[in-house]
């Protein structure tokens, strides 16, 4: 059986992968305090380190024989400056500094070349849950409007202009107004705080969720789930665009029955 080395943060992409892998590979879990879930760590190899150990980390799966690590999940961006670093890290800090590397993609880029000339191969997520990446296709029995269709082109316009200065992945408009873009807080606290500032007259609103012009494919995909459909229930909107081949759906079945419950739409597209 082969080896494979997960490097888990927060989220229900964790749990999934960790599930599909455990009987298909001997993993080694690379767990961060305060993110990872210890729970999925039952009977499976694992080590425990802050976000700044990565020489800890780099010794523990080169002693279990490591060389392909997948990242997976979501982490609270910490102040990069403020971390606790050991020898390694202090070196992918400053080589991090001295490029100017803070935006997420660039971020998680230098630490993927930084892994990578140490010896491991890093592989992204959807080559392992090849079935979590979908075709373009409209899922639900509701499909956009001509309104929607409206508000999609003008959230996709928006989201790929942030996305080429290394800012967010989402964006949500309704009926034609911008309520919210993504940036650090991540998509469900977007979802939030655009939900106190609809229309409440106006019935619609849409979240699109794209990779970034030049995004790294291996690691913080696009992703939506049952969290994600919910919480654009709850917050009045009504639907989900993401994009084809790019992006990671979880919970499929669970999330379309949900949007079909409630009317909602969701759709990906070919970007």
């Amino acid at each position: 059986m082969s080896k494979l080395g997960i490097i888990a943060a927060k989220g229900d992409l964790s749990k999934n992968l960790i599930e599909y892998t455990k009987d298909k590979f001997e993993l080694f879990i690379v767990a961060i305090t305060g993110e990872t879930d210890p729970a999925l760590l039952t009977n499976i190899n694992h080590v425990w380190i802050s976000l700044g150990e990565i020489g800890k980390a780099m010794e523990a799966m080169k002693a279990f024989g490591l060389e392909q690590i997948v990242f997976v999940g979501s982490l609270n961006k910490p102040d990069i400056f403020s971390l606790k670093v050991d020898i390694m890290g202090a070196k992918l800090l400053a080589r991090i500094a001295k490029n100017k590397f803070f935006g997420d993609n660039k971020l998680l880029s230098s630490v993927a070349e930084f892994l990578e000339e140490h010896d491991f191969k890093v592989i992204g997520v959807h080559e392992i849950l090849t079935t979590l990446v979908v075709e373009a296709s409209n899922f639900t029995i509701l499909a956009p409007n001509d309104q929607d269709k409206q508000d999609i082109e003008l959230a996709m316009e928006i989201v790929r202009t942030l996305g080429s200065l290394d800012v967010g992945q989402g964006a949500i408009v309704q009926n034609g107004i911008v309520l919210g873009v993504e940036a650090v807080e991540g998509t469900d606290k977007l979802i939030h705080r655009c939900g106190e500032l609809k229309r409440a007259e106006n019935y619609g609103g849409v979240l699109v969720k794209l990779s970034k012009p030049d995004q790294e494919l291996r690691m913080d995909l696009p992703t939506i789930g049952i969290q994600t459909i919910k919480n654009m229930h709850q917050a009045g909107f009504k639907g989900i665009v993401i994009e084809a081949h790019r992006s990671i759906f979880l919970d499929k079945e669970e999330v379309i029955k949900y949007a079909d419950e409630h009317q909602m739409f969701i759709a990906s597209l070919n970007c």
